[in-house]
C-alpha cells in the first residue's frame, strides 16, 4: 500500500490504471485466494450459535450504521452501503487469520476460517446484490442470478464450500496453483489501494470518525455482550471479539472503486481503523 502510495503521489501509477489493477485482483486473483480458504475448511467444526451470533450482530451494527449515513448524513445509497459495510466486515482473510494462525494454530483458527467463509459468501453477496439493486433500480430472480454468475468471488467461496463439504483433497497441482495465485492478492489489492489513496485528502472528518468508532469500538463491544449472552464456551468471545475489532475489511473500498463509489471518507475509515486497530488487536491478542 505505501508503494502504490508513493507511486500514485509522484505519478507513476495513475488512478485510473490502479481501477484496472483492482479489477483483475477482484476477478482473479482474490477469488483463487477465497477458494484455496474455504475449500480446507473443516466444516464439521464450524460451530452454528456462536456463528450466527456473529452474524445477527454484524447485520445489526450494519443496519445502524447505514441508517446512518443514509438518512442522518444524507450520504448516497451506494455510499452508505459501504460505510456499513466498513463498520462491521473485518479485514480477516487478509490481517486478522494470519494473526490468529499464529496465536491459535490450524485447528484453534477454525473459527476465524469460518467467520471469513460466511462472511464472504453472505456478507459480501448481500452488499454486491445491493449495490446491484441500487444501480438497475430493481431487484429479480433474473438479476440475482446473473449477479451471482457475474461475481467471481461469490462463485469460488461457493466453489470452496462445496469442496470442503465433499471431503476430497486439492490435487498438489491445483493446490501450488492456488498458494501461487493466491498469494498475489493482498499485495496487489494494497498496492492498488495504495494509488487510490494517493489522491485522498486526509481532514478532520466527524463521518470518519463516526465509522472507526462503529468498527473498532461499537461492533466489537456488541459481538462480545451478544457471545457471553448465548455462548456456553468461555473461549468463544475472547476469539469473536478479535474478528470484530480488525480493521476495515479493504473489499469496501475495493467495491467502491468497482461500482465508481466515492471513496474518499471509505479510504479514510480504512486507514485510520488499520491504525488504531494495532492498538485493540494488541490488547485483545
Amino acid at each position: 500500500m505505501a508503494l502504490g502510495f508513493i507511486l500514485g503521489r509522484t505519478g507513476w501509477i495513475t488512478v485510473s490504471e490502479a481501477r484496472v489493477i483492482n479489477r483483475f485482483t477482484l476477478s482473479v486473483f482474490l477469488p483463487i485466494f477465497l477458494f484455496g480458504v474455504s475449500s480446507q475448511v473443516d466444516i464439521a467444526r464450524f460451530t452454528l450459535l456462536p456463528i450466527g451470533t456473529y452474524l445477527a450482530v454484524e447485520f445489526i451494527v450494519f443496519m445502524i450504521g447505514f441508517t446512518l449515513a443514509f438518512h442522518v448524513l444524507h450520504r448516497d445509497a451506494s455510499e452508505s452501503l459501504l460505510l456499513g459495510m466498513s463498520g462491521v466486515v473485518a479485514n480477516n482473510a487478509f490481517y486478522v487469520l494470519p494473526i490468529a494462525l499464529a496465536l491459535y494454530g490450524p485447528q484453534g483458527a477454525q473459527p476465524f476460517v469460518a467467520i471469513t467463509t460466511v462472511d464472504g459468501l453472505i456478507g459480501f453477496s448481500a452488499v454486491i446484490l445491493a449495490l446491484e439493486f441500487v444501480r438497475h433500480g430493481r431487484i429479480s430472480w433474473r438479476v440475482l442470478g446473473l449477479a451471482i454468475i457475474r461475481s467471481p468471488i461469490i462463485l469460488a467461496l461457493m466453489a470452496g464450500i462445496a469442496f470442503a463439504a465433499s471431503g476430497l483433497v486439492l490435487p498438489q497441482p491445483v493446490t501450488t496453483f492456488v498458494d501461487f495465485n493466491g498469494a498475489a492478492a493482498a499485495p496487489v489489492a494494497l498496492f492498488a489501494l495504495g494509488v487510490v489513496l494517493s489522491e485522498t485528502t486526509f481532514r478532520r472528518d466527524v463521518v470518519v470518525a463516526l465509522f472507526v468508532g462503529v468498527k473498532l469500538i461499537l461492533f466489537p463491544a456488541c459481538v462480545w455482550a451478544a457471545i457471553n449472552l448465548v455462548s456456553y464456551r468461555e473461549s468463544d468471545a475472547p476469539i469473536y471479539v478479535l474478528s470484530a475489532a480488525g480493521p476495515s475489511v479493504a473489499m469496501s473500498l475495493s467495491l467502491a472503486i468497482l461500482y465508481n463509489v466515492r471513496t474518499e471518507t471509505i479510504a479514510q475509515v480504512m486507514v485510520w481503523t488499520g491504525l488504531f486497530s494495532l492498538v485493540s488487536l494488541m490488547l485483545l491478542a
